[in-house]
């Protein structure tokens, strides 16, 4: 009898183990699979798109990248939804909150007319800035070249992705504008975590901020999803431009510092909108290198004048 449930024991024990074995092994073939779309993606998007003109390889390392964070949290949310909801998460919205698109929402509110128009406006904008900097490309680069990028800011963060929500929002679906007028931050915490591309606080808050606070702590875990976000930008900044590289890492490193002295004792008098503007907007020359304007913000902008003349 003591020897029968000693091999009735062990034969559990085995079992145990090899459920937890499969278990381990299914996660992190699922991880796998989550995550090689967006690194392998990205290297051979790059690879193979080399020599192209710098302004096309700049859309297409961005929507390369974009992409593969849409499948990292479209892979890891698991919720049931119509297939229509989930192509729309896919190509039809850069948001990276996938629960909350794909998740009923009875209650949700519809946007009213005032904040289509709204919308509608800043799209607008950006159309009459991207416009502008045609006219001045050939007179001074760097001046078309910041109207430009402005421009593209209010074409498709303040007003197209706008009005994708507001579209969706009104089909129904928990689709959140992704800029929450920045320009009001009164702290670089809240600039980044509250007001500025939600997409990007979304996805890193899961997949690094969350995970590795546990391991490393929240400071280093700030730090790390910063030098993250460098290393994007450098692919669609520095890797189109062939020139300097580190520059928009360097710059997410600052406005990492600069949430992690706000929670200081020296933070709390920092805090303030002109503080929050020195170091976002203050701090953006070294986002982007002069040969970025040069090599691929000019020759974009030439582009597009030709379209519409």
């Amino acid at each position: 009898m003591h020897h029968l449930i000693i091999q009735t024991k062990f034969a559990i024990d085995v079992r145990t183990g090899n459920d937890l074995l499969v278990t381990s092994a299914s996660r992190h073939f699922r991880t796998f699979i989550a995550v090689a779309p967006l690194v392998a993606g990205t290297g051979l998007a790059a690879w193979v798109l080399r020599g192209i003109e710098p302004w096309i390889l700049m859309c297409a390392m961005t929507a390369t990248i974009l992409l593969g964070c849409k499948w990292l949290t479209w892979w890891s949310a698991e919720i049931h939804a119509p297939p229509s909801r989930h192509v729309g998460y896919l190509l039809g919205w850069p948001g990276m909150d996938a629960e909350r698109f794909l998740s009923p929402s009875p209650k949700l509110q519809k946007p009213t007319r005032g904040e289509f128009l709204f919308a509608i406006s800043k799209f607008l904008l950006g159309v009459a800035l991207l416009l502008t900097a045609t006219l001045l490309v050939d007179r001074n680069v760097i001046i078309a070249g910041w109207t430009a990028l402005v421009g593209l800011s209010f074409l498709l963060l303040f007003g197209g992705f706008h009005v994708l929500s507001c579209v969706w929002r009104f089909r129904g679906v928990d689709a959140e504008p992704l800029m929450h007028n920045p320009a009001v931050s009164r702290s670089v915490g809240e600039f980044w975590g509250r007001r500025w591309n939600m997409a990007f606080r979304d996805i890193a808050f899961r997949f690094l901020f969350r995970p590795l606070t546990r391991r490393i702590g929240p400071a280093w875990a700030t730090m790390v999803g910063f030098v993250v976000s460098g290393v994007a930008h450098e692919m669609a900044i520095t890797f189109p431009a062939g020139a300097g590289y580190g520059r928009p890492t360097l710059f997410f490193v600052i406005q990492g510092i600069a949430m992690l002295v706000e929670r200081r004792g020296l933070g709390a008098r920092l805090r303030g909108h002109m503080w929050t503007v020195l170091v976002t907007a203050g701090s953006l020359a070294v986002l982007f290198p002069p040969e970025f304007f040069d090599r691929v913000i000019a020759p974009m902008i030439r582009a597009v004048r030709s379209w519409v003349t």
